[in-house]
């Protein structure tokens, strides 16, 4: 099992409420309106559809066989809002989130492993434990912008520290991260010469840039070893052609002179302003439903106002009002009709869900599901390492470094790793792999395949699929092997591969 681990580093609101959907209200009812409008939509997406979406979209996780059965069999009207609601307390949803901020802030890049300063695993803790408290997005990104102090057992200190590097002469990269994460910007065009397509000067990026020129990174020898810092210096200024360029906020507005330092002024500032709510928002839409209302995701941008631009304006207000709690727009979005329907039928629009890729966390977590290996990635010493785990995932999945999560595509590397990987198939054959779980759990071929389908694909098999499924089980005598083959065969489908 660890060897094989370490080898992959408006529809009638009647027919809804029939379908377990909850009659949307705020946030939910806001979406529906504006997507309704926009064209007739699709169907509403079965229970077992609902159900493993929705786990891995909160949780990153396929669900139990157990729990997509028992969900399915509820006849409880509002059991989709029910399950919304445990997900959304579950342990694992700060867990994932972390994880999918931690791609949103760095992506991924190898070259990080080998800076000994940096900790991704200790920023990825801190997040988790934001999101397990529910930590609003305005303090949850002002306390990344403006972290410091010493490195050890600071979490959020480690990402400005990713872009600010020791050798660097100008916090190029910090800025433009910055814009991109925190408003959806795109300013890096603007480094050399007046955007071409937008808005921004050069004088707005340097201006922009000028607030990060005082931030470094400090490494002092002492009696007891090397320390290192990370902050802002009292004195230091950015310059162009050889005058100090001052700092000044994209709407082209200087920071007051009574701030306690040009880190705290900016985020003070990025917070305050009405395209934060929009970014965040867009963000969370995207990976809800596999585009963003603003595409792509940080291209916002007056030539770029968004589909339905209005829609997005009512998301951002809604969402600062509520104090900017990430756990109720996340819960307006998938509690909405829109989130809720089916895959089939044309992509245009929101009028039905998007086939996507499992976001790389997700594919990570269905392949210990299927090595029935949880116990041994909670371990310390895997933990981390998980970060070159996931990159590998990402690089599987057509994507190498960059942040934007909601990218990912498949393509022929991954199909033939997964189908070929010696390693990954004999930790899929071992004795502690799911198929055996399942072989020794369950007496008859019948049960045992539809608990595989169960468990890999979050829905029963259909007639025709179970009997040839059994069938090739009996040929095989209903042994290990046999299972081991259909688990296989599921895990090299489309459906065990996207979120639908």
């Amino acid at each position: 099992m660890i060897r094989a681990l370490w080898s992959l580093p408006f529809l009638a609101l009647t027919l809804f409420a029939q379908d377990g959907i909850r009659p949307a209200n705020d946030l939910s009812a806001d979406i529906d309106r504006w997507i309704e409008a926009a064209g007739k939509p699709g169907e509403a997406a079965t229970d077992h559809e609902f159900c493993r979406r929705v786990h891995l979209d909160l949780l990153g996780r396929l669900p139990s066989a157990a729990d997509a059965r028992s969900f399915a069999a509820d006849t409880a009207p509002g059991k989709r809002s029910t399950l919304i609601n445990r997900l959304l307390e579950d342990a694992r949803f700060a867990e994932f989130w972390s994880e999918v901020w931690v791609r949103t802030l760095v992506g991924f890049d190898l070259t990080s492993l080998f800076r000994q300063e940096l900790d991704l695993h200790k920023l990825r803790e801190w997040l988790q434990e934001q999101f397990s408290k529910n930590r609003s997005l305005d303090e949850l990104a002002k306390e990344l912008l403006t972290a410091g102090g010493e490195l050890k057992d600071n979490g959020p200190v480690h990402f400005m520290l990713f872009y600010i590097k020791p050798m660097a002469r100008e916090p190029i990269e910090a800025s433009v991260a910055v814009a991109r994460v925190f408003l959806g910007y795109r300013l890096q065009c603007a480094q050399c010469h007046d955007h071409p397509f937008d808005r921004w000067t050069q004088e707005d990026f340097w201006g922009w840039t000028a607030f990060l020129a005082r931030t470094r990174q400090v490494t002092r020898n002492t009696f007891d070893g090397v320390r290192v810092t990370f902050g802002d210096r009292p004195r230091g200024e950015l310059t162009r052609d050889g005058k100090e360029v001052a700092p000044r906020f994209l709407d082209g507005t200087a920071p007051p002179a009574d701030a306690p330092s040009r880190r705290e002024a900016l985020a003070k500032w990025i917070v305050s302003q009405r395209q934060f709510a929009r970014a965040m928002v867009n963000r969370v839409w995207a990976h809800c439903f596999g585009r963003g209302l603003v595409e792509p995701v940080d291209g916002f941008g007056g030539s770029n106002p968004g589909a339905p631009p209005e829609l997005l304006e009512k998301l951002a207000e809604t969402f600062k009002r509520s104090g900017f709690d990430f756990k109720a727009l996340i819960r307006g979005i998938v509690r909405s009709r829109a989130y809720q329907r089916s895959s089939a039928g044309s992509p245009d629009g929101f009028a039905h869900q998007r086939v996507r890729p499992l976001h790389p966390v997700a594919l990570f977590n269905a392949l210990i599901h299927a090595l029935n290996a949880e116990a041994f990635v909670k371990t310390e010493e895997f933990q981390k390492a998980k970060y070159l785990f996931l990159y590998v995932i990402q690089s599987l999945l057509g994507q190498q470094g960059g942040p934007d999560e909601a990218r990912y595509q498949g393509n022929v590397q991954q199909a033939l790793v997964f189908m070929n990987n010696k390693d990954f198939n004999n930790g899929l054959a071992a004795p502690t792999g799911l198929p055996a779980q399942i072989v020794r759990e369950h007496r008859t071929a019948e049960r045992r395949v539809e608990e595989l389908f169960l468990a890999l694909l979050g829905r029963p098999p259909s007639e025709a699929e179970l009997k040839r499924h059994v069938e090739y089980a009996r040929l095989r005598k209903s042994e290990l092997p046999a299972f081991v083959d259909i688990a296989w065969v599921l895990m090299n489908t489309n459906e065990f591969f996207f979120n639908h």
